[in-house]
């Protein structure tokens, strides 16, 4: 009868297990439609809560408003300076609904009170403006420069990239690099290798490459899955070629994010 009581426990204790454990998917936003014209290798991050884009967006001060459907945006009220500190590539989040939240990269900074965003959206109603959040992009070349947290990714973590928009003369390079566990911590990159499909890219010379942007299909987008065991990670971008113009739609637009299962 202990036996049997105790077999009954155990496959109790089975199915509640997954219960436990259960997982949720988590996403660290490096870049959204950031406007890559760098020649050399450069690393992005949206900073956000807690200094990085794991956690959410920082709470904006204010409330903004367009007039209209319109790609310019001000502030409500007058003095109120919210986009103090902004510049361009920083990202605007406007909650209208529950469903429905709006993002806009910041592609001129016209004033504290004003800026331009990159494709028009109606925030004209209520006449009292939104609410909004924002991230902070910052990109630089040094090996302090675009390093995210993955750590708290879990299992199946990875990274995301896709380049949506642009008129780069010979593509979009890309690579992937981690910090080596050591007493000096150094970059090394992870990805691509000797093999690496690269996604909708090819492989050259150790990088992967982006012949052409893309939306809605996988010529210029790619997952990596990252090793497990790796900590923290960044991707490293470059224009191959020149960049003729930055004018509508042939301004870069390119998105990654990381990405992974936590424990609830």
């Amino acid at each position: 009868m202990k036996t049997r009581l105790l077999a009954l426990a155990l496959g109790a204790l089975a199915l509640l297990s997954p219960a436990l454990h259960a997982e949720e998917r988590r996403v660290c936003h490096v870049a959204m439609k950031w406007d890559v014209d760098a020649a050399a290798l450069t690393f992005p991050s949206l900073r956000g809560l807690n200094g990085n884009g794991c956690y959410g967006a920082n709470s904006g001060d204010g409330r903004i408003q367009t007039s209209g459907s319109s790609t310019s945006v001000a502030e409500t009220t007058t003095d109120s300076n919210p986009f103090l500190g902004m510049a361009v590539d920083d990202v605007l989040l406007v909650r209208r609904s529950s469903t429905l939240v709006d993002s806009r990269v910041i592609v001129t900074y016209t004033s504290d009170s004003a800026v331009v965003v990159d494709e028009a959206v109606d925030w004209s109603t209520p006449s009292g403006g939104f609410a909004f959040q924002w991230y902070d992009f910052a990109s630089g070349t040094t090996d302090a420069d675009g390093w995210v947290d993955v750590s708290n990714l879990g299992p199946g973590k990875g990274v995301e990239i896709q380049w949506e928009q642009g008129d780069l003369a010979t593509g979009l390079l890309w690579q992937v690099e981690c910090l080596t566990n050591t007493l000096q911590p150094k970059p090394n990159k992870v990805y691509p290798g000797e093999s690496s499909d690269c996604g909708g890219g090819t492989l050259v010379s150790g990088q992967c490459l982006f012949a052409v942007a893309s939306v809605g299909t996988t010529a210029a987008r790619a997952k990596v899955v990252l090793p497990e065991d790796e900590s923290t990670c960044r991707v490293g971008v470059l224009r191959s070629g020149a960049d003729a113009s930055d004018a509508t739609t042939n301004r870069e637009q390119v998105t990654i994010s990381f990405y992974g299962g936590v424990e609830k």
